[in-house]
């Protein structure tokens, strides 16, 4: 990892640390649900928070590994004016996956079985909304982390001049 990988890895750390004091931070459940795949992404795309976002990740390690760099990366790119999507969870799925291409993302890092699977949102505060509306079954609070060399190929996006 180069400094100025380090550097940005720094701030966000730093960002997610001030999230935390405001109540804002991102927050990944380990979830099943008695719906399909189908179901639960219909549902999905229904449910509108007043803010913020969820996402719907297949369950595995390298996955989760991946999820927290990925949001930092997704909402620098975003200030930046750099994102290859529309809205911070597709940009968020891609850099998980990989992939610049939302279809292909969704196919290599999306949900693939109710049974078991990541919930993302970007605000803990609408956790129990997102429960309620995809009736989710079961749904325990997953540690999300961000050290270093734990991001697997997630760059951290440079922070660019203003």
């Amino acid at each position: 990892m180069s400094g100025k990988e380090f550097n940005h890895l720094l701030v966000a750390k730093k960002r997610r640390y001030l999230m935390d004091l405001e109540g804002l931070a991102p927050v990944a459940y380990l979830c099943s649900s008695s719906l399909s795949v189908a179901e639960l992404l219909g549902k999905k795309v229904e449910f509108k928070p007043k803010s913020g976002f969820l996402q719907l990740f297949d369950h595995g390690p390298e996955i989760l590994a991946r999820i927290l760099p990925a949001y930092f990366n997704a909402l620098l790119r975003q200030e930046d004016g750099l994102m290859k999507s529309n809205e911070v969870g597709n940009e968020m799925l891609c850099l998980v996956s990989g992939e610049m291409n939302v279809g292909k993302a969704i196919g290599k890092s999306g949900i693939k079985s109710a049974e078991k699977f990541i919930l993302f949102v970007s605000e803990e505060k609408i956790a129990k909304d997102a429960r309620l509306k995809l009736m989710i079954d079961k749904m325990e609070r997953i540690s999300l982390k961000m050290d270093l060399g734990e991001s697997g190929d997630v760059s951290i996006t440079p922070i660019s001049e203003r």
